[in-house]
C-alpha cells in the first residue's frame, strides 16, 4: 500500500462561499485528465454550498460541463427516506446543482419504501449499494474513487461514521447500514472507513466555528491513524473518524477561518 501523507494540506478561505469556489477549481483540476472520474459528494450545509458552485460552472462554463458531464457521482453516505424527501442529501445536492445529471453517471441509495424504514430495509439498500460501487476502479480489492469530499460533523463524524459508534468500526464491508444514528434520521447507509480510505484523494470540507474543535481534534488524530488499518483495530470503534478519512496519494482539507481557528499556525 503506499504511505500515507504524515499531515494534511490545509487550504483556509475567508468564508463559506469562497471555500466552495476554491474546492470545485480543484475539482476541475482533478478530474480534467480523467476519462471516466468517479466522485463522491457530500450532504451538508457544505455539500450544498459545494454542490451550488458546481451547479453554477456546469451551466456557465463550456469547458468545466464537459468535464462535469463524464463524470460519475456518489453519495459517502445517504439519509435513507423515500425518493425526493428533503431530508435525502441528493435531494439537498440535486437542488442545488441545478441540474441533473446522466443517470448512468448518477449513483443514488434506493429509496426507503417509507417514513420508518427496518435495519432489514436499510440494509438490503446498503448491499445494493455495495454491488453498484462494483463498477468502480479497485485498489487492493476495495472501490477506489477518484475523489471523496466529505463533510466534517461537530463531534468529528465524517460520512454517517459516528465516534464511539460500531459502524465506524466496520472492515469487511464496503457500505454499512446505520439504524440507530446519533444524529436523526436514525436509519442511514453509508461507506465504510476502508472505502474512504481507498480513495486516491479525500478532501474534507467545514466552515464555522463549530468546526473548529472537531478540525483540531481530527488533526491530532491523523497522524497516528495514517499507517493503521481499520482491521487492524479488531473491531474497535473509532474515536474521532474525521482523522482516520486519508486518501492514499493525498488528503485536502478545505476550511473557512472559523473553523481553522484552532489548528496550528503554518
Amino acid at each position: 500500500m503506499n504511505p500515507r501523507p504524515t499531515t494534511p494540506e490545509v487550504t483556509v478561505r475567508p468564508d463559506e462561499r469562497t471555500t466552495a469556489r476554491t474546492l470545485v477549481d480543484a475539482l476541475l483540476e482533478q478530474v480534467a485528465d480523467r476519462e471516466d472520474p468517479h466522485v463522491g459528494l457530500t450532504g451538508g450545509s457544505m455539500g450544498v454550498e459545494v454542490a451550488r458552485e458546481i451547479g453554477a460552472r456546469w451551466a456557465t462554463d463550456e469547458t468545466a460541463a464537459a468535464l462535469l458531464d463524464r463524470t460519475h457521482w456518489w453519495f459517502s453516505d445517504e439519509r435513507f427516506l423515500p425518493e425526493g424527501h428533503a431530508d435525502r442529501n441528493d435531494t439537498q445536492v440535486l437542488e442545488a446543482l441545478g441540474t441533473r445529471p446522466a443517470p448512468e453517471r448518477w449513483h443514488v441509495l434506493a429509496p426507503a419504501p417509507g417514513d420508518d424504514p427496518s435495519r432489514d430495509e436499510a440494509e438490503a439498500a446498503a448491499v445494493d449499494q455495495a454491488a453498484e460501487l462494483a463498477m468502480v476502479p479497485r485498489h487492493e480489492g476495495l472501490p477506489s474513487l477518484d475523489l471523496l469530499v466529505l463533510g466534517v460533523g461537530p463531534d468529528c463524524h465524517v460520512a454517517s461514521l459516528f465516534p464511539g459508534h460500531p459502524d465506524s468500526a466496520v472492515h469487511d464491508r464496503w457500505t454499512t447500514a446505520v439504524d440507530d444514528s446519533p444524529k436523526p434520521p436514525p436509519v442511514r447507509v453509508s461507506f465504510t472507513m476502508p472505502v474512504i480510505r481507498a480513495a486516491e484523494q479525500v478532501w474534507l470540507v467545514a466552515c464555522g466555528e463549530g468546526k473548529a474543535e472537531a478540525l483540531a481534534g481530527a488533526r491530532e488524530a491523523f497522524a497516528g491513524c495514517a499507517s493503521t488499518t481499520v482491521a487492524a483495530r479488531a473491531g474497535e470503534p473509532l474515536d474521532r473518524p474525521a482523522g482516520w478519512a486519508q486518501g492514499r496519494t493525498a488528503t485536502r482539507w478545505f476550511l473557512d477561518e472559523a473553523a481553522a481557528a484552532r489548528l496550528p499556525a503554518a
